[in-house]
């Protein structure tokens, strides 16, 4: 027997944490904004920081959140499928016993 707490009770767990994931989403957004340069580099310097910046902070930091922002919502679309699918097992394995021990 599987020992879980309510599917209500999961699936609003799993829901608070697709928001938070998603609020650190946006402001991971909002700080590639800021990391923008504003214009062209002026001098040799600017260009070689712009460049580092952008290979160092701002790439790594665009592509991870590319990659992991689509799994926030798909992991709470599949912990809520999963308790139903577990709720569901459960409902039938309780009328069964039901259905035997009559």
């Amino acid at each position: 027997m599987l020992d879980t707490d309510e599917p209500p009770e999961v699936n609003s767990v799993a829901g608070k944490f697709a928001g938070a994931l998603n609020t650190v989403s946006g402001q991971v957004r909002a700080t590639l904004r800021e990391l923008e340069t504003p214009g062209r580099p002026v001098s040799a310097l600017d260009h070689a920081l712009d460049l580092a910046r952008r290979r160092c902070i701002i790439t790594p930091l665009a592509e991870t959140l590319a990659a992991s922002s689509p799994q926030a919502d798909a992991t709470f679309h599949r912990t809520r499928g999963t308790m139903a699918a577990l709720h569901d097992a459960d409902l039938a394995g309780q009328a069964q016993v039901r259905r035997r021990s009559v």
